[in-house]
This record gives C-alpha cells, sequence and structure tokens, in this order.
C-alpha cells in the first residue's frame, strides 16, 4: 500500500478509533463495561427498607383507593341526582336497578381499585428494585395445592365465626354480599369485579407491597398482623358501620390466610388463586340466589 493510500488513523503507528456503538443503552452499557481499562456498571442498590417508610405509603394508598372510589360514587350519585333522585338510599338503589350504570359503576370501581392497589404500588416498588414482591408466574401443583388449602381454610374461618356468633346468640353474620343485580350485564360485571380484579387488586397491594414489604423491613409478625388488619378493614361497609367488626374479624382472619400462602410460596400467584376461589364461591352463590 503506498504512504498515501495508508489510513490516517494508522500514520506513525497511531490506533484506529474504535466505531461508534450502535444498539440500546443497555446494550452500548454493556458492551462498555466489557472494554479493557473499564469499570463494570452496575445499578445502584436499594436503600434498607424502613417500617415507618411502608406504613407511611400505605396508608397513603389506602387513602387514595378510598378517595378513588368516592369519586366514583360521587360522580354515578350525580347522574341519579340528574335523573330526579334526591336522597342517597334512593340514589344507590336507582344505579342498581338501571343495567348499563351498575355495570359502569362495577367496572369503573374496578379501575379505581387496581389503580391504587396494584399500578401505584407496583411502581414505587420498581424504583426501589424491589418489584419481586409483587410478581406472579405461572401456576405450578404446589400454587394449586396452597391455594385450595388456603380457601378452604378461609371459608372454615367464615363459618367457625358465623357458628360462634350463633352460639353466643348474636345471629349469623350480616353484611353478605348482595344479589340483586338490574340484569345479566350487571351480574357478569359483579362476578368480574369479584372473582378477578378484587384478588388480583387486594393481593397485590396487602400481600405485595404491605406484607412483602415489612417482610423485607425484617418483621414478618408485623407483616402478617398489619396487612391482615388493613385487609379486614377494607372489607369494612361504609354505610353500616353497625357491621364493622362482623366484617373485620373475619376478614382478617382470612387476611392471615392469605399472607401465610404469599409466604410459603414466595410469590402472589397461590393467594391471587386462593382469594379468587374463595370470592368465586361467594359471587356464585350470589348469582344463584339472584337467578332462582
Amino acid at each position: 500500500m503506498r504512504e498515501d493510500q495508508r489510513p490516517t488513523g494508522a500514520l506513525d503507528g497511531a490506533r484506529m478509533p474504535p466505531p461508534p456503538m450502535r444498539g440500546s443503552a443497555e446494550e452500548i452499557l454493556g458492551r462498555a463495561a466489557r472494554l479493557p481499562g473499564t469499570t463494570p456498571w452496575r445499578p445502584p442498590a436499594a436503600g434498607p427498607y424502613r417500617v415507618r417508610g411502608v406504613l407511611g405509603v400505605s396508608a397513603a394508598v389506602l387513602a387514595l383507593e378510598f378517595a378513588g372510589q368516592a369519586a366514583v360514587a360521587l360522580i354515578f350519585l350525580t347522574a341519579a341526582a340528574a335523573a330526579g333522585v334526591s336522597d342517597l338510599e334512593g340514589a344507590l338503589d336507582y344505579v342498581s336497578s338501571v343495567d348499563w350504570l351498575a355495570w359502569l359503576f362495577l367496572l369503573s370501581s374496578s379501575a379505581a381499585a387496581i389503580a391504587a392497589f396494584a399500578v401505584l404500588p407496583h411502581w414505587l416498588l420498581k424504583r426501589r428494585g424491589s418489584a419481586d414482591l409483587m410478581a406472579w408466574r405461572r401456576p405450578r401443583l404446589s400454587d394449586l395445592g396452597i391455594a385450595v388449602l388456603a380457601a378452604g381454610a378461609a371459608w372454615i374461618i367464615f363459618i367457625a365465626y358465623a357458628l360462634a356468633r350463633d352460639a353466643l346468640g348474636a345471629g349469623p353474620p350480616g353484611g353478605g354480599e348482595g344479589s340483586d343485580f338490574a340484569g345479566i350485564p350487571a351480574a357478569a360485571a359483579f362476578a368480574f369485579a369479584v372473582v378477578l380484579v378484587a384478588p388480583l387488586a387486594e393481593e397485590a397491594f396487602f400481600r405485595g407491597f404491605l406484607c412483602g414489604g415489612l417482610d423485607r423491613a425484617g418483621r414478618r409478625w408485623t407483616a402478617v398482623i398489619l396487612s391482615s388488619a388493613a385487609f379486614g378493614l377494607l372489607h369494612v361497609p361504609l354505610d353500616d358501620l353497625t357491621l364493622a367488626w362482623d366484617r373485620m374479624i373475619p376478614f382478617a382472619l382470612i387476611g392471615a390466610v392469605f399472607a401465610a400462602a404469599y409466604l410459603r410460596a414466595k410469590n402472589l400467584t397461590a393467594p391471587t388463586l386462593a382469594h379468587g376461589f374463595y370470592n368465586g364461591s361467594v359471587a356464585a352463590a350470589a348469582i344463584a340466589e339472584w337467578a332462582s
């Protein structure tokens, strides 16, 4: 090769400049980490979990969920008022009696629950590098076995609580799921919300975020007790606080069973299936009573 044909970078023994790196940022960082004389890049480690921080964020998420549900209810009550219904009870009856309003209300309420209990907590955990706390996997036989046992234990708890109240002369626990639907679309929306949305959203927050976060902070018993108590509190009907203990006690115990399933399986698949099995039986009974 003649002197005037040699590449400029090869003159005087100089090294040719490396070609420009192409690809995504992750691929470029990976190749750069393998170059000689460079220090491999590592993502920053998440800070230690603090119980106070987990509880504070959990309280904010619960407040956001209640605010979202209140906003959805206010919108539909406003629609009922526009239709000429003035009192609160009549407005609730009106929304329940109009088929398209009933299923639209259930779907809107489900969307608010997914946003508050699943999307926001997952985003917060992902920022900390702990998204594995809210992870599902393809069901295995072990997950199905844990789910069946947990769902059976949940029903045993509820039946035992009802029998204990009856033995004490207090009567059966009130506040069961409603069984008066405006039509088939409303019943289908109810089944969708209770069997699919509620288990996914509630297990994501109460077991994945709250129980998992406190467990990672080194407070396993605190994780089980507080997440179960919060789960029971969620099921207290705000329109009839006389049923508070009737709902909170059995559902807190059921929440403890689901927390044990989560900690045993180390993922959300088993407790979500257990929650779905339990809610599915409740929804089936409610729809069967309505259809009969």
